[in-house]
């Protein structure tokens, strides 16, 4: 079985790098730039970055993550 678990922060670094905090413990940086180009769910991340803006909103919906 499949376990989801909930973003409880995600702190911009710096490029396409955050830092993401699971409900869980679990922590580490993750790379978005190799996700870019897999679908609009990356869309408005690329776009933030573009603009070197590092604010990012993340709504949570049961079971998936979107970023605005």
């Amino acid at each position: 079985m499949w376990n989801m678990y909930d973003v409880i922060s995600l702190e911009y670094k710096h490029s396409y790098i955050f830092h993401i905090v699971f409900d869980n413990g679990v922590s580490g940086d993750i790379d978005f730039y190799e996700y870019l180009e897999k679908g609009p769910i990356f869309r408005p991340l690329k776009k933030l970055i573009s603009l070197n803006r590092p604010a990012l909103m993340v709504e949570q919906y049961p079971g998936q993550m979107v970023l605005i």
